[in-house]
């Protein structure tokens, strides 16, 4: 009966051990084992069918041909694309390798082992995403490090919880692409510049410059990134005599330790050109080769695009925020405006966010001056306004916990309708039909969300004759069992399309089969052809 006793008491004293063992742990930390469970549980889950975005399935075909040419040192091949995307190659390369080798000891068929079969390609999808998450989560483990130290662990908190919630940047942070990876390292190698300003450490100056380096083998546009890099680092030997004024400063009124500039930016750049060179071996294997090409695409993306959109000449400069109201939470939205509107304009405010407010300014410049605009662009300016809002409201009368509870309630409601699909969400503040709203305000674009269900669909339904699906084809086909067309044909059976070429397409395809979304509206429709 002791016995019996004592294991029905088990439960009990363990539990008691646990409260005592947590009571003696900074609840500082327990919170922040929070944020980042909350940060990995959001972006781990479902990643196998959730979305495979427009440029994933060329990524993933892109790194494959990068891991060939590294294997047979055939260097001017791993030159793939003109962003030039190195660092996602990098990474999925060795993803690649290592799922290779592991399946290739149980295939009986090596075939199979392909991105056009479809029982594989989610396989590859989520263990592919999956290590890009795991990267962006050290980034982002890192940042909160940073922030805690350059201002305080309340902050650095509140800023951590509204990066784990944000739910467009959750979406894009499950996405196989560039987005994310360019922004979460440029961003990284920003804060480091400006911790090594306050406290110094050659080591931050260098490791700055390697993060920007990644940051540009990401995507080549955050060369933009150096700007704000290299102001900060000149700041820190700038020092007015007495006050600033114009005159004096023209009069060299200035104390300016040029010897310790020239240092440090010089360790700072070497940083930056030893990692853009050392891994990316196309570099210094065919250089002009393959400036040339970035080159033509910074230029088609600066001064040539496709797409139609109202935001063009004299109002490119409000594509961003309106992108930005649009696509942030609401309460981020209102509490991103109400800190630029009020807080930030005081005196007393100003010199706390002058280098932030200067990264900001420096990438929208960058982004607005662009023809080629894309609502997956303005993530690069949603880490630092995330972070000023927390900066403000982490000190403020506003409780910061009041913050935290209502940001984890509109996640648990924003997640509930549009799981898994996350960056298919538009603002409520749209109405009860926000992609649709956004549609007639000529600003949605459907990157691939809720293509897969789609296809998952048609798998499992007789399909005699063709399959048409003129748009976003990549997104559909690696999770279709059978063969799909772009193009239309008296044979074509059915037809897949998203909601902003659904009049097109219903004209030659009339009847509705089937439609997949959020919990709130259709996106994607599966309709039967004449």
């Amino acid at each position: 009966m002791g016995v019996y006793h004592y294991f029905l008491n088990l439960p009990a004293s363990i539990f008691a051990k646990l409260l005592r063992v947590l009571s003696t742990i900074d609840k500082k930390y327990i919170l922040f084992v929070f944020v980042a469970t909350l940060f990995l549980a959001l972006r781990l889950t479902s990643l196998q069918t959730d979305i495979s975005n427009s440029d994933a399935y060329r990524w993933h075909r892109r790194s494959e041909n990068f891991l060939t040419a590294i294997k047979s040192h055939n260097f001017k091949e791993t030159y793939q694309s003109y962003h030039p995307g190195v660092t996602l190659m990098w990474i999925n390369s060795l993803v690649l390798q290592l799922s290779k080798s592991y399946n290739y000891r149980f295939a009986e068929d090596f075939s199979e082992l392909t991105f056009e079969n479809s029982s594989y390609y989610p396989f590859i999808q989520q263990i592919s995403k999956g290590s890009i998450v795991i990267f962006l989560f050290i980034l982002f483990s890192y940042q909160l490090i940073i922030v805690s130290k350059l201002y305080d662990q309340r902050t650095s908190l509140l800023y951590g919880l509204l990066i784990a919630c944000e739910p467009y940047l959750v979406g894009l942070d499950r996405w196989f692409h560039l987005s994310s990876l360019e922004t979460y390292l440029a961003f990284s190698g920003f804060l480091t510049i400006w911790y090594w300003k306050k406290f110094g450490g050659t080591f931050y100056v260098v490791l700055s410059g390697l993060l920007i380096g990644l940051a540009v083998l990401t995507k080549v546009t955050n060369l933009v990134a150096l700007i704000p890099c290299i102001f900060v680092i000149i700041s820190r030997f700038f020092s007015f005599k007495s006050g600033f004024r114009f005159k004096r400063f023209l009069n060299l009124g200035v104390d300016l330790d040029a010897r310790s500039i020239i240092k440090s930016v010089a360790y700072f750049l070497i940083s930056f050109m030893l990692t853009v060179v050392v891994f990316f071996p196309a570099l210094p294997a065919h250089p002009l080769f393959v400036i040339t090409k970035v080159l033509g695409g910074i230029t088609g993306g600066i001064y040539t695009d496709v797409r139609e959109t109202p935001f063009s000449g004299a109002f490119s400069m409000f594509y961003y925020p309106f992108i930005l109201f649009l696509k942030l939470s609401p309460l981020s939205a209102f509490l991103s405006i109400w800190v630029f509107a009020v807080a930030i304009f005081s005196k007393n405010n100003i010199k706390k966010y002058a280098w932030l407010l200067l990264y900001v300014a420096t990438y929208f410049f960058a982004l607005s001056i662009s023809v080629k605009k894309i609502d997956r662009y303005s993530i690069a300016l949603i880490l630092p306004i995330l972070l000023i809002t927390s900066i403000y409201f982490a000190n403020s009368k506003v409780k910061a916990g009041l913050i935290a509870c209502t940001t984890l309630l509109f996640t648990f409601i924003i997640f509930y309708i549009y799981h898994p699909s996350y960056s298919a969400f538009y603002s409520p503040i749209l109405g009860p039909n926000p992609s649709a709203k956004a549609l007639s305000l000529n600003v949605y674009d459907n990157s691939g969300e809720y293509y897969s269900d789609a296809a998952l669909y048609l798998n499992k339904i007789p399909v005699e004759g063709d399959l048409w699906l003129p748009y976003n084809i990549d997104s559909f086909r690696p999770y279709y069992k059978r063969v799909v067309s772009s193009f239309y044909s008296k044979d074509s059976q059915y037809a897949v399309t998203s909601i902003e070429h659904l009049e097109e397409i219903s004209a030659l395809c009339p009847r509705h089969v089937s439609s997949f979304g959020s919990r709130l509206e259709p996106l994607v429709f599966v309709l039967r052809c004449n």
